[in-house]
């Protein structure tokens, strides 16, 4: 009888870890729209991204394939800061603005750029617009810090 109940109990975790697995966006899988914005982990708002996270090691499960996010953004986003490089990209974060768009941050790295890069999609994951929303500049005594407060407004501050 104990025998039983764990072998019962074994399957039903070893079920229930299959279930609702996110994706790798490492480009060995087809990835819908869905899927790719789930990638990306949940903040909370207020929200701060300071320049020192660009040159942060990132986390690889966090990465995205070139071809991934080229699917479901247009690369005009990208070659306006790296032009020819190709950079290494990983999910910042999503946030969604009530009744408005899905906001989705990408970090993008070179190894002469990194970028902050923002995009907005619409209810149905449709790419709408996207924009750099921070640079790399290692200058010694200067910061930037990039924030999007609890209204949804994007702050970039220099010093």
């Amino acid at each position: 009888m104990l025998n039983r109940f764990l072998i019962f109990a074994l399957t039903s975790v070893l079920i229930a870890s299959c279930g609702n697995k996110k994706k790798k966006m490492a480009g060995e899988d087809k990835v819908n729209q869905q899927e790719y914005v789930d990638f990306f982990p949940e903040l909370q708002l207020p929200f701060v991204y300071g320049d020192t996270s660009l040159y942060a090691k990132s986390n690889d499960s966090l990465l995205i394939a070139p071809e991934i996010f080229n699917q479901f953004t247009p690369d005009s986003l990208l070659k306006a800061t790296f032009n020819t490089e190709k950079p290494k990209l990983y999910a910042v974060g999503k946030f969604k603005e009530k009744d408005g768009p899905n906001y989705l941050l990408s970090k993008a790295v070179s190894a002469g750029h990194k970028a902050l890069l923002v995009t907005a999609y619409n209810d149905n994951n449709e790419f709408l617009a996207g924009f750099v929303a921070m640079k790399s500049k290692k200058d010694k005594g200067i910061s930037t810090n990039v924030t999007v407060d609890k209204d949804y407004n994007f702050n970039r501050k220099t010093i």
